[in-house]
């Protein structure tokens, strides 16, 4: 099985932070970002935060959109973790942003409505010991910043999103305010 659409990006965490929302939803959550640091994906409903293990170093976010239920598992593969979410898109239009570039893409959906979203990912122990070990290199003294941080920007943490549509949007028609 295939999904039916599917976007690719990567993107440098704000703060360790990729955020995903409706285009309509581009005001910060920040209790959901609070518990995204805490369970690696959170969401607010028109918006989802991923929490990166790193601050510096680009990550991978694959987005897989499934006519139906995404399968559970799949040979090619193997995450070492993952979270059911919900994200509410009544615009139908999902923006991925981060700290650069600051927008890494935009995904228009197949309908507008509420998507079950599975995050997984792998690499997050790999990012977190490329962090410190960057760190560590800027710490030790004077140096080429610029030579470090160039040293330290291999994609190690790859999040994958797999959506598939639930029912319609949480949005009232009368109030078009959450």
């Amino acid at each position: 099985m295939t999904p039916a659409q599917e976007f690719r990006t990567t993107a440098t965490p704000d703060h360790g932070l990729v955020q995903i929302y409706d285009s309509d939803a581009y005001l910060p959550d920040g209790i959901a970002a609070e518990r995204a640091r805490e369970t690696v994906a959170a969401s607010s409903g028109p918006q989802l935060y991923l929490h990166s293990r790193q601050r510096t170093s680009p990550v991978e976010l694959v987005l897989r959109v499934w006519d139906g239920p995404a399968p559970a598992t799949e040979a090619d593969w193997a995450p070492e973790g993952q979270t059911a979410s919900l994200l509410d898109s009544p615009t139908g239009m999902l923006v991925v942003r981060a700290s650069s570039p600051e927008i890494a893409g935009v995904l228009d959906l197949p309908r507008t409505g509420v998507y079950a979203v599975r995050v997984s990912w792998r690499g997050r122990g790999l990012a977190a010991a490329q962090q410190a070990a960057l760190l560590r290199a800027l710490a030790d003294g004077p140096g080429d910043g610029q030579a470090v941080l160039a040293a330290h920007q291999e994609v190690l943490e790859t999040y994958r999103l797999d959506l598939w549509w639930q029912f319609e949007s949480y949005q009232d028609e009368d109030n078009e305010e959450y």
